[in-house]
């Protein structure tokens, strides 16, 4: 794994911390909410329990009334009764209609007391994670990151060392003054792929070649057929950026490749085609040193094309360049 998919890692890891912080609020939130509802309800069939109870006394005294009023009639001869008659039965109606509301209120009492009772076991089952699981998780996690974090510069620092060897080495007897333009993240890229080269039988010669005539490497915008371009004229190489995320190795082939243009220019605008058959030649044999189990669709195609001779890779070439991007044999 690359060291910069190492550092996004890491980030989406904070990323992940900070989230499970929000979920933890707005659970804890939630919580706080739901609770809230809940006595509200609780205080609103309180409210009404108690309204519909008030009810149901005060009918029971005008049913009462109504039958004393009735029963007044009817003791004296000769009297119409029929109002008081009407007024008992409306005291009556309203008394039935109050008990079946007392009556309603009262069930949906007993329902909703036992819905908050299994809520509340749920409730305190997750308030009881949320305060002892959850912390330990962010901790863990804080130390997980932590512990990511110092691996990443302890592999940065050697990654370092070993490089600032690898140049001394090359530079011993050499004042050179070739470098790498990028962001530090594309330096180390070019730079850990030209010390692959270096080190590899085959390309040995192209990383002195970079290094002896002082030729900047960089990361910059190319058409999108060419993944690496050497420009005498700058003496600069360029390797495309959508070529970023390819392995180290990869990018060792593509700098043998490149270098060996520098290693055979000599201030030519244009390569001769041996020039750029050896080129391809020196690409793929660094890419049999390297490769492993990888595969680049670009470097595995011309390793079967340079298999089949240098006839047929020439042909090839001068089938994908023309004859004029050629200044001769």
């Amino acid at each position: 794994m690359s060291l910069n998919a190492k550092v996004k890692s890491i980030e989406a890891l904070q990323e992940w911390k900070g989230a499970l912080k929000r979920f933890v609020d707005d659970t804890w939130q939630a919580l706080r909410s739901a609770e809230q509802k809940i006595q509200r309800t609780e205080e609103l069939l309180e409210e009404r329990s108690n309204h519909w109870r008030h009810k149901v006394e005060q009918y029971c005294e005008d049913v009462l009334q109504a039958k004393r009023d009735l029963q007044y009639c009817r003791d004296e001869e000769d009297n119409d009764c029929s109002v008081e008659e009407e007024a008992l039965v409306e005291a009556k109606l309203h008394l039935r209609n109050a008990e079946a509301e007392l009556d309603n209120v009262r069930r949906w009492s007993i329902r909703f007391d036992k819905i908050t009772a299994d809520y509340r076991v749920q409730a305190e089952r997750l308030k009881q994670f949320l305060a002892v699981e959850m912390p330990r998780a962010d901790a863990s996690m804080g130390r997980t990151i932590a512990s990511l974090c110092s691996y990443v510069e302890r592999i940065q620092s050697s990654e370092q060392v070993l490089f600032d060897e690898f140049v001394h080495g090359l530079s011993a007897d050499i004042d050179s003054k070739w470098k790498i333009e990028g962001s530090p993240e594309e330096t180390r890229e070019l730079y850990t792929a030209l010390n692959k080269l270096a080190q590899t039988e085959k390309g040995r010669a192209s990383a002195e070649a970079i290094q002896n005539h002082g030729t900047t490497m960089k990361f910059g915008y190319l058409p999108k057929k060419y993944v690496c371009v050497y420009y005498p004229v700058d003496n600069e190489i360029v390797v495309n950026l959508n070529c970023r995320a390819r392995s180290a190795s990869v990018l060792a082939a593509y700098l043998a490749h490149e270098g060996t243009h520098v290693e055979w220019n000599h201030g030519n605008p244009k390569p001769s085609l041996n020039e750029e058959y050896y080129s391809f030649k020196t690409q793929i044999e660094v890419w049999q040193e390297v490769k492993g189990n990888e595969h680049d669709p670009l470097c595995d195609d011309w390793a079967k094309i340079t298999a089949e001779g240098e006839y047929i890779s020439k042909l090839k070439i001068l089938e994908i360049y023309g004859q004029d991007y050629f200044m001769g044999f």
